[in-house]
């Protein structure tokens, strides 16, 4: 739901109206955005970034030691 309150500005008021009622009930394709961009995401950490075409560096010694001193 989406909620705009304006006080004055009657063209303002009325060009938002129109705005909103343009828009519509956009719950189906926002969550259909979201479904996709979670597999892309599920995707591309699965494959180390190759998704993007641009493969993940390996891991500093470091991170590796601090990853597997957190359990990891």
């Amino acid at each position: 739901m989406l909620t705009v309150k304006i006080d004055g500005q009657k063209a303002l008021v009325a060009k938002l109206d129109r705005a909103i009622k343009a828009v519509g009930n956009a719950r189906q394709p926002l969550e259909d955005t979201g479904k996709f961009l979670i597999s892309e995401f599920k995707e591309n950490f699965a494959n180390e970034g190759k998704q993007l075409n641009s493969k993940w560096k390996a891991l500093a010694a470091s991170t590796i030691r601090e990853k597997q001193r957190l359990g990891y």
